[in-house]
């Protein structure tokens, strides 16, 4: 709370001595969270009224109000004059609840030895609105989209990676279940062409299929003739 994150703004109407001094002074106690913390702190105090020259303006503004607005109040009663102000100033600042009218725009030092001192890494200002919000609802809104978007990812990536996975294994299982098959059958078509022509010189020779042993030599007989067929991975 005291990194520079947050600025800390004492608002009073009129420096008066009951309300007392909120600044750091040099004489007090040498504590650094609270040096820390007053150095956050800005004191915002209208200048102390002119009691002689507002006397006036306060009996009309309360001779005003009791003609106009207020006719059971007695001849000598009058308003608080800090009360008129808390009311004016909410007029001004809190037309809504919650909003504030921007009346400037401009950060202005009011001492020309006094230099803006930010207590941050970046030293400039903190934002006027908190990351998170006032009532901490904007954080909910971008996790809940950076949840979304991450999930919708993983589950995309999950399934890219399943089905090349899988299309992997199955080929690779189609593979060993063909490399490993105890017997196969020999294109009759191939056998009449490359064998039945060449050994018996017949060319409308046509054997029938034939299972043959993985690995081992088949013999069979064609017109007296023996064959060997051996199956060549």
């Amino acid at each position: 709370m005291t990194d520079g994150s947050y600025v800390y703004i004492s608002s009073q109407t009129t420096q008066v001595p009951t309300l007392g001094s909120f600044t750091w002074q040099n004489s007090d106690v040498d504590d650094e969270e609270a040096y820390e913390g007053f150095r956050s702190v800005i004191e915002v105090v209208n200048p102390n009224p002119d009691w002689e020259k507002i006397t006036d303006i306060i009996d009309l503004i309360s001779d005003t109000t009791r003609a106009k607005f207020n006719r059971s109040m007695k001849g000598d009663q009058r308003f608080n004059d800090l009360a008129i102000s808390v009311y004016e100033a909410y007029e001004v600042f809190a037309a809504e609840t919650w909003r504030y009218e921007v009346i400037t725009d401009r950060l202005t030092v009011t001492r020309p030895t006094l230099a803006a001192l930010w207590v941050n890494p970046t030293g400039n200002p903190p934002p006027d609105i908190p990351r998170c919000g006032f009532r901490n609802d904007l954080c909910h809104d971008v996790a809940s989209k950076t949840t979304v978007a991450a999930s919708v990812t993983a589950a995309c990536l999950l399934i890219i990676v399943s089905g090349l996975l899988l299309s992997i294994k199955f080929v690779h299982a189609r593979a060993y279940d063909t490399a490993n098959q105890s017997w196969w059958i020999i294109d009759s078509e191939k056998f009449g062409r490359l064998e039945g022509r060449k050994r018996t010189g017949n060319p409308s020779f046509r054997p029938s299929l034939m299972p043959v042993m993985q690995g081992n030599p088949t013999t069979c007989s064609v017109s007296g003739e023996t064959f060997w067929i051996v199956r060549v991975e």
